[in-house]
């Protein structure tokens, strides 16, 4: 059975993993000094191949957006960003995986991720 042997104290826990490429970029048009506005997309391949996928290091391929803006005065500057990722689907097949690190079945995952930075200067 997946996880008995796989964590046992010792046991090596290969991943097989390879190189990947992401590609990513992003935008910034400032409104005046004080306001920007922000955005980007990246993707993120997996380096997992699927016989070793598992839920205790899901790695999925991801594709993302990012928006955000940034506020910025002479002492307080306020950042709000948001990302949504979602994962490409991926079927570890119970015929065909590695039985130590991975573990068969769907695996899917949809991320949101907000984020605000607030900076004060003394």
């Amino acid at each position: 059975m997946w996880g008995a042997a796989g964590m046992e104290e010792g046991t090596k826990f290969g991943l097989k993993r390879e190189d990947t490429v992401d590609i990513k970029f992003g935008a910034e048009y400032k409104l005046s000094d004080s306001f920007a506005l922000r955005g980007g997309f990246y993707t993120d391949k997996s380096p997992s191949p699927e016989e070793t996928l598992n839920i205790l290091l899901p790695s999925l391929h991801y594709s993302a957006f990012t928006a955000g803006f940034g506020y910025k005065g002479k002492k307080l500057a306020i950042d709000f960003a948001v990302e949504y990722l979602f994962g490409d689907e991926r079927f570890v097949d119970p015929m065909n995986y590695d039985s130590e690190a991975g573990m068969p079945g769907y695996h899917g995952m949809t991320i949101i991720v907000p984020n605000i930075t607030i900076t004060y200067t003394f």
